[in-house]
């Protein structure tokens, strides 16, 4: 880039902008002297290019633009001439590369000026491609499972590219768009691109793993035969755009063993077993027994899991007693088969949140008042192994709650599952509701529509009938949420060490796009004996 001397302007093109501007121009012999308006001071320092480096293919074109650079930095667009070396080049800057490789320029020049900028043009052949590309380069599958591949172009720059081919494939079959599906024999074998109208080519290797067995047979340990037994079945568990494992099959038997007809090669298969009075046992290890294969559950325990749980009074309710709050919420999880009990340790315990004559209100009571951030502070409550069940005098009842209209509170939310609170003259069914936020259970259609699963009225977590006016009996769980409750990891059967084993995950909603942290696992209302 060319700038004058200090003092200097450039000519013409200087002058036509002042005249623009409203100034005056007086000429003569020497260059042009411009008188601008009293507001305007203007002179072009420098010419500029852009852009100032380019690369072309033999015969590529590409358009070069000048401006001025103004003495207060600004640019103004300029009439410039234009000269070029490789190729050719336009008055209005269109370069075209010659067909001669290597390093050129092209030159702008200001109209009647000296000043000048170049930019650097190199030509050189456009890029070749010299191999395809297949992704995956491997891929193992039982029969009749598909699996998408791609392919891309490598350039001789090291630079990829699309690239079109045409896909050939053994051992099953491929799609113009490279989805190959295994066929029924197992075996190696190859998916093929070959580029369109050329020989580059490349393949993956492919193994189609033998069919599984064609029967299983599931033999729950410790369930009578004679005992009505619900299976579940989820083998689409763990596996993504799985479109053949099929989701949430359930078979009701009441044998000693229970066929399975079916077997999904590729899936990855959960079941899980409900009776009456048995706690839900899951078991996902295929196991070899007698002269079939046959799939055992191995976890059975024929007794309920007893939650222990504390009460401590601030009323005596009229007859609604911590006893009788406890066989209704026992007799739900019984009628639902949820496997689990609860178990009063003791006798319930008594406080009084009243001041005595010459002495001082009870600490526990006064942590009681402050709702769940006053019993953080009462190790003996949030870190023992018990549910505790704080039956909160009405006039005690933590304000916080008492514009919500809440008769029952589980502190999980703070981080203390174990730890609920039942107000006076709470509905029958509130403990069995806040137990359910102890077993993982949220509010039946928090983060789904409820419509969509057809939940019938009277589900234990439902949050709108718990309020002493309301008449509506609430007496169900589902089977998604009885398994979620056994299984969940948030589930107290985990937290109060009922189960040492691995928790289980939820299996796959049966609709996308619903959050699975609020899913109560498999949606299935099913009718129990």
């Amino acid at each position: 880039m060319r700038h004058l001397p200090p003092g200097q302007v450039a000519t013409r093109t200087v002058a036509l902008l002042a005249l623009l501007a409203t100034g005056s121009c007086h000429c003569c012999a020497g260059p042009c002297i411009v008188s601008p308006a009293p507001f305007l001071s203007v002179s072009i320092r420098a010419i500029e290019v852009a852009p100032q480096i380019l690369s072309l293919a033999p015969g590529g074109t590409t358009m070069l633009v000048a401006s001025g650079i103004l003495g207060d930095g600004t640019s103004v667009r300029v009439n410039v001439e234009w000269t070029a070396t490789g190729g050719s080049i336009t008055p209005e800057g269109i370069y075209t590369a010659g067909s001669t490789l290597g390093h050129f320029r092209a030159v702008a020049r200001l109209a009647g000026s000296t000043l000048t900028d170049t930019a650097k043009v190199t030509i050189q052949s456009a890029p070749k491609l010299v191999a395809v590309k297949v992704t995956p380069e491997t891929g193992t599958l039982a029969p009749g499972v598909a699996q998408d591949f791609s392919a891309v172009g490598l350039m001789d720059d090291a630079t990829t590219a699309l690239v079109s081919v045409t896909w050939a494939a053994t051992g099953g079959t491929v799609s113009a768009t490279g989805l190959y599906t295994a066929g029924a024999t197992a075996g190696a074998y190859r998916v093929i691109a070959t580029e369109t109208g050329g020989t580059l080519a490349d393949t993956a290797a492919i193994t189609v793993t033998p069919p599984g067995p064609t029967t299983l047979v599931v033999q729950p340990a410790g369930i009578p035969a004679a005992e009505n037994k619900w299976l579940l079945l989820d083998t689409d568990t763990g596996i993504a755009a799985m479109a053949s494992c099929p989701s949430d099959r359930v078979t009701h038997f009441a044998l000693a063993e229970q066929p399975i007809e079916d077997v999904w090669p590729g899936c990855t298969t959960e079941l899980s077993l409900f009776a009456r009075g048995y706690s839900a046992v899951l078991d996902v290890a295929p196991t070899k027994s007698g002269p079939g294969p046959k799939l055992i559950i191995h976890e059975s325990m024929s007794l309920p899991l007893t939650m222990k749980v504390r009460v401590i009074y601030e009323y005596q309710d009229g007859g609604k007693d911590a006893e009788s709050d406890l066989s209704f919420a026992n007799d739900r999880f019984r009628l639902n088969a949820m496997g689990l009990v609860l178990g009063l340790v003791g006798t319930p315990d008594s406080i009084s949140p009243d001041k005595p004559a010459g002495g001082s209100i009870d600490p526990l009571a006064t942590a009681i008042a402050q709702g769940c951030s006053g019993v953080a502070e009462v190790p003996e409550l949030v870190q023992s192994d018990r549910l505790n069940v704080l039956m909160v005098r009405e006039d005690q009842w933590p304000s916080i709650w008492v514009d919500d209209d809440y008769y029952g509170y589980n502190c999980f939310l703070e981080g203390h599952r174990n730890v609920i609170f039942i107000r006076e003259n709470h509905a029958d069914g509130t403990l069995a509701h806040e137990v359910g936020h102890a077993l993982s259970l949220l509010h039946v259609g928090y983060g789904f529509d409820l419509s969509d699963y057809d939940y019938a009225d009277g589900n234990v977590m439902q949050d709108s009938a718990f309020n002493p006016g309301s008449a509506q009996l609430l007496d169900h769980f589902t089977l998604g949420q009885s398994y979620r409750a056994n299984f969940s990891a948030d589930s107290w059967v985990y937290k109060g060490g009922l189960r040492t084993g691995t928790p289980k995950s939820c299996p796959a909603l049966v609709q996308p796009g619903n959050q699975p942290e609020n899913w109560p696992c498999p949606q299935l209302s099913l009718d129990w004996p």
